[in-house]
This record gives C-alpha cells, sequence and structure tokens, in this order.
C-alpha cells in the first residue's frame, strides 16, 4: 500500500492503515503520523512499514505502528520499520512494535534514520524465550535527545508483560 503526498502526509488518530503480510509506504515533505499504521507478519510474509519525510517526521502520541508476528503455531517473526527524514520527533505515548509471535519468531528491525531527532516512542522488538530480539538501528544521527531510556532497555531484554513507561525528564 503506497501513501504519497506532495507536501503533507497526515494520519490523524482516526487512521487505521492495515496491510497485514504486506508493506505500507509513505512518503511526503512532512508527515505526521498519529494513528495506526499496522503491517503484521501472516505466516512467513514478513510486514513491512516505510515512513519517508524529506523534511519533518512527526509520530503523536496515539501513533502506533506495527509490524509484529502472528499467533502461527510453529512461530512467526517480527517485521520492519523504517523511519527516513531529515528531522524526526516523536511523542510520549507513541509506539513501534515489531515483536515476533505469541508463540515465537525472531524480533523484526526498527531503523530510525534522521539527522536531528528526539526520542520518546516505546519500542518493542522482542522475541519469546529460545527466539532472537530485533535491532533498534540510528543512522545519520548529528544529535539525538532520549526521552525513553526505558524503550532501549526493553529492547535490549526482551519483551514484557506491560508496555514500560517513558522515562521522563530527560
Amino acid at each position: 500500500m503506497i501513501l504519497q503526498a506532495g507536501n503533507n502526509l497526515d494520519l490523524d488518530a482516526n487512521s487505521q492503515v492495515v496491510a497485514d503480510g504486506g508493506t505500507v509506504f509513505g512518503s511526503a515533505t512532512e508527515v505526521s503520523q498519529n494513528g495506526l499504521i499496522q503491517a503484521n507478519s501472516a505466516g512467513n510474509q514478513h510486514g513491512v512499514i516505510e515512513l519517508v519525510a524529506s523534511d519533518k517526521l512527526t509520530l503523536g502520541a496515539n501513533s502506533q505502528i506495527l509490524a509484529q508476528g502472528d499467533n502461527t503455531a510453529s512461530g512467526s517473526a517480527g517485521g520492519n520499520v523504517t523511519l527516513q527524514s531529515g528531522n524526526f520527533s516523536d511523542s510520549i505515548g507513541s509506539q513501534i512494535v515489531t515483536a515476533g509471535g505469541a508463540h515465537g519468531g525472531n524480533g523484526g528491525n526498527v531503523e530510525i534514520n534522521a539527522p536531528t531527532m528526539t526520542f520518546n516512542s516505546i519500542i518493542n522488538a522482542g522475541a519469546q524465550s529460545g527466539w532472537q530480539s530485533g535491532q533498534l538501528l540510528f543512522f545519520g544521527l548529528a544529535n539525538i535527545i532520549l526521552g525513553a531510556l526505558m524503550a532501549l532497555f526493553q529492547m535490549a531484554t526482551g519483551p514484557s508483560p506491560k508496555p514500560l513507561p517513558p522515562a521522563r525528564g530527560m
């Protein structure tokens, strides 16, 4: 599924874009994501979400970007999320999930490519015991402000039963 706009691509809190087992690609000068974008894996067909903004990419507090594994009994790996922009910012409450499936499967990867960013999202690229967690990759960084160090900790240690709260005052 391709979402393309010349200047602004605005997905508000009521927006729902779902392409399980497929790809969601969004592109514009400015991208504002505050709804649901979902490309969960469907068995062995892993979802991919890519948002590209030549100027500014913003994730609002209601933003959910989901490319996680499904409930296949044999396990299902999480998909991959790529966020690319000249300036990336997100709000406390936004979530990016590429975790493996409930019955197993490796976690997917999250790549954020921006020379300037603030970082407040909760990210879960974990996996069940015996499977590998995905990776969080930062590229093109000149300045980064981490507002949710717990999100990085959650990613490194695997999933938790409840999302970890974002760190405050960083």
